[in-house]
């Protein structure tokens, strides 16, 4: 949403920080603090026009603009104009298949908020643009659109503020009419639930929107057998047993749901990240050291290096470029398709950049910082 206008902020008062008694009281005030949030930071009324629409004191709406920033129903993203003119610079610097480039503030690390943040706001463009091109070919059916994450952090705070979003916006509520499916971009094996796995960002996505859309949200989150490593299926002379285990464990059909995704949201990785040897030691590499010793910086994508000397490429069941590269280019679909590619932090600046690059592209749509970007623009 956007900042307030600084000539009427939020009075903050002694009473704004008191509770209602009552616990029901408060669950049944929520949609009238997101509707007052609504008017004054979508619509720029002030709070005395909210006051008169909404039939309250001016001092009940301040209270409630007050709750609505506390509980961050709110997000206020100060972008300075710096960003802006990053931001215009680097969408005339990428291909022409690029839908949506945001640039936000430089922050600390990976820059996790800001990026997740603005993902989030993206991702909600990208599912409401499906679904209006799904209901303009077809008005008389309910559309569905497809969300296929891989994995990541900054992934999880997108998904979080998506839930948000859904859950406490009324007009988006209403204007969300298709249904939604969640898939992960990669599967694999492993016996420890962690909270940034693509099958886990599906679970959690399901688990928060279902009391919000009821029958109107779908997953998939299927694990491979065990064995699937252990018993080397994963090696090409195994082919005909691979594909067996793929298919009884629910990874084929999903995969292929997974590749005809109207929305992909991956996360653009480094081999330095502190999660990637937690994932290589789940795909069972020998020697995992050797894959990331000396190459921190060398790009990550779908748990696969872009570079990928050692062929982990090979093990990781997941959604292949060429397949992200036709949605990048919407071809075989009559919708608009988005890949959106989701980083930041100067950690990553390089591989942001390569990724950017790639020839055919694999994007459409970037999410990232400043910094970044400038070292993609200074290429």
């Amino acid at each position: 949403m956007d900042p307030p206008d600084r000539d009427r902020p939020v009075r903050q008062n002694k009473h704004m920080a008191r509770r209602p008694k009552n616990p029901q009281a408060l669950d049944d005030e929520l949609g009238k603090v997101v509707e007052a949030a609504r008017l004054f930071f979508h619509q720029r009324k002030t709070q005395a026009e909210i006051a008169r629409k909404m039939r309250v004191s001016q001092s009940t709406v301040s209270r409630w603009l007050g709750r609505a920033e506390r509980e961050r129903l709110v997000t206020v993203l100060i972008q300075p104009p710096e960003v802006e003119r990053i931001q215009t610079r680097l969408l005339a610097r990428l291909p022409p298949n690029f839908r949506k480039v945001k640039v936000v503030p430089s922050g600390l690390g990976k820059n996790v908020e800001n990026v997740g943040d603005a993902t989030a706001r993206l991702m909600i463009e990208a599912i409401l643009d499906v679904q209006r091109s799904k209901l303009e070919a077809n008005p008389d059916a309910r559309p569905t659109v497809s969300v296929a994450f891989s994995s990541g952090e900054t992934l999880r705070r997108a998904a979080d503020g998506l839930v948000a979003w859904l859950r406490d916006d009324l007009s988006l509520q209403e204007q969300l009419v298709a249904d939604l499916t969640f898939l992960p971009a990669a599967i694999f094996w492993d016996t420890e639930i962690k909270a940034y796995y693509p099958v886990t960002l599906v679970t959690t996505l399901w688990t928060q929107l279902s009391p919000v859309l009821k029958e109107r949200v779908h997953a998939f989150a299927p694990v491979l057998p065990k064995s699937y490593y252990d018993a080397a299926l994963w090696r090409p002379e195994n082919a005909a047993a691979r594909e067996r285990a793929l298919a009884d464990s629910g990874a084929t059909e999903v995969l292929e749901r997974a590749r005809k995704a109207d929305v992909f949201v991956l996360g653009m990785g480094t081999l330095g990240d502190t999660t990637y040897p937690m994932v290589l030691d789940a795909l069972k590499v020998e020697n995992p050291e050797r894959v990331w010793s000396g190459n921190e910086r060398d790009t990550e994508f779908i748990y696969v290096p872009l570079k990928d000397t050692y062929k982990i490429g090979e093990r990781v069941v997941r959604v292949g470029l060429d397949d992200l590269s036709a949605a990048a280019l919407g071809t075989g679909s009559p919708h608009p398709r988005w890949c959106i590619g989701a980083g930041g932090g100067s950690s990553k600046c390089g591989a942001i950049a390569e990724l950017l690059a790639a020839d055919p592209p694999i994007l459409n749509c970037i999410v990232t910082d400043s910094a970044c970007a400038e070292v993609f623009l200074a290429r």
